[in-house]
């Protein structure tokens, strides 16, 4: 088992693919209004466990030139797109961002990945239907209007992840595996 702390200290010498293991709070809508029914899992400890390959270390900006140097457009139009973050400031750039005391790891998901994610409540695997009554309140993701506009494809989309610290479960890179407190 390693800290925070030390896995910080791992992270400013390591750039590349590492494997995280997260256990988040699964973002729902409570319901109750405009005549949706409340969502009854609402009060429960809904997680999404996911087990897969990020990209460490990356730098947005440049990642947006890849994308639109894959997509043939031309590079005047990522004049939209800069290094600042929208909340927090970076602890290490490109890498760890700090926001109200708490620390994020900045990360991108790694095309064609192996993943592995369930949803638990309360510690437990849901019945089939509880899964699709919970899936029911999970809002829709959007995709980067700027990227979009850019003329970005769908596929070549630059998606930046933050995990929370207090999320990642375990980290394996450079051949060890790191168990988190």
């Amino acid at each position: 088992m390693i800290t925070q702390d030390e896995f910080v200290q791992l992270l400013t010498k390591y750039s590349g693919n590492i494997d995280l293991s997260t256990s988040t709070k699964l973002k729902m809508n409570k319901g109750g209004r405009d005549g949706v029914a409340p969502n009854p899992f609402y009060e429960k400890d809904v997680r999404k466990v996911k087990i897969s390959t990020y990209e460490v270390g990356a730098n947005y900006r440049e990642k947006i030139n890849e994308a639109l140097k894959a997509d043939g457009q031309p590079m005047e139009n990522r004049k939209n797109f800069t290094d600042t973050l929208p909340w927090g400031e970076y602890e290490i750039q490109d890498k760890v961002v700090a926001y109200n005391g708490k620390r994020y790891l900045r990360c991108y998901p790694v095309k064609d990945a192996e993943t592995s994610e369930e949803i638990l409540v309360d510690g437990e695997v849901p019945s089939e239907e509880d899964l699709k009554t919970i899936m029911s309140y999970v809002p829709e993701k959007s995709g980067s209007k700027k990227q979009e506009e850019a003329g970005i494809t769908e596929e070549h989309r630059v998606q930046p992840l933050l995990f929370a610290f207090d999320n990642i479960t375990c980290a394996v890179f450079n051949g060890t595996r790191y168990d988190i407190e």
